[in-house]
């Protein structure tokens, strides 16, 4: 039988806390995705999407983070039209914050303190919209 190797996901994180976002990281390479950016802030975030000539198919992005929030974020993502699918990483089990996002232009919102298939099972239909 032969076998035929599947694309990695480019994936891009943004998210102000180092811990999370190294444990992250460490997690999504383990389920097979490319970390292609990891990102402080979304300014940060920007910068380097700026600068790749390959992008990331979707952001895991932090809705609280200094010098440049997360909604702020991904109404530049589409100011540019970049065609980065964005899931809203958020601690607060805010819907209104939640809703925001989505209307904002995300296509998921996930709370960090939820299982971690969620944000897997997230990533694979953004791959596939």
């Amino acid at each position: 039988m032969e076998h035929t190797q599947l694309k990695k996901i480019r994936l891009a994180i943004a998210d102000d806390h180092e811990q999370l976002r190294q444990a992250m990281k460490t997690w999504l390479l383990k389920q097979g995705f490319d970390v292609v950016i990891e990102a402080i802030h979304g300014r940060d975030l920007l910068d380097q999407l700026a600068q790749t000539t390959t992008l990331p198919e979707i952001c895991i992005l932090d809705l609280n983070m200094p010098v440049m929030d997360g909604l702020s974020t991904i109404n530049e993502i589409k100011n540019r039209d970049l065609n980065i699918k964005v899931i809203a990483f958020t601690a607060r089990s805010k819907k209104h914050q939640g809703n925001l996002a989505l209307h904002a232009g995300a296509y998921r919102c996930l709370e960090k303190g939820g299982h971690p298939d969620d944000l897997k099972t997230a990533i694979m239909e953004g791959a596939s919209i």
